[in-house]
């Protein structure tokens, strides 16, 4: 086999399982999303310069309130909520492929993770123990067995279409349950 040949078949099993982890990853803000609350407008795994994939939703939260004083509790769960959801593509890609995590990536997720905490809890001990809690709400939140089936049913749409909008999004509920050695198939989930 030319050598050639091996790298660009090396490059091209490289680039599949990129996206598989990208599908996981995005999957994983998408389930977050839903579970708290946000509504979602699209999911894709067609990358940009900025990004491998992305996970956009309405969130009706601003940034620039928090510069303002000190908001309530309730909107600063919503902002814990909200850091859970960011937190929750990096979990999943962890869980799906832990090897696939470097350093270099998520640092968008990171930043954006960083950005809300200093704004919400500007002592540093707060901001380190709020983090290690939603750290903690993130990992159970992805490794609840039904989440985790989800999870891969919706990385398996996004590797078929690569975008899923609203209109077509349906979060899918994995049953996990055969009946006559058949998987049952996949049932849409409600949006609440």
């Amino acid at each position: 086999m030319d050598h050639d040949v091996r790298v660009n078949a090396m490059n091209s099993r490289q680039k599949d399982e990129r996206l598989v982890v990208t599908a996981y990853h995005e999957a994983g803000h998408a389930l977050a999303d839903h579970r708290l609350g946000f509504k979602i407008k699209w999911v894709t795994i067609v990358g940009n310069a900025e990004a491998a994939g992305r996970t956009h939703s309405n969130l009706g939260l601003k940034l620039k309130v928090l510069e303002y004083g000190y908001p309530s509790s309730a909107t600063v769960a919503r902002w814990h909520d909200k850091i859970v959801s960011i937190l929750a593509g990096g979990e999943a890609q962890r869980r799906y492929s832990p090897h696939s995590i470097r350093s270099y990536m998520m640092q968008g997720d990171r930043e954006s993770v960083v950005d809300i905490l200093m704004r919400l809890h500007p002592a540093e001990a707060e901001m380190r123990a709020v983090f290690k809690y939603l750290k903690i709400r993130t990992s159970n939140l992805i490794g609840q067995p039904r989440n985790w089936g989800m999870i891969r049913d919706l990385a398996r749409a996004l590797l078929k279409r690569k975008t899923l909008r609203l209109r077509r999004f349906s979060m899918m509920r994995s049953s996990g349950r055969r009946q006559n050695g058949v998987e049952k198939e996949s049932e849409p989930m409600r949006h609440s």
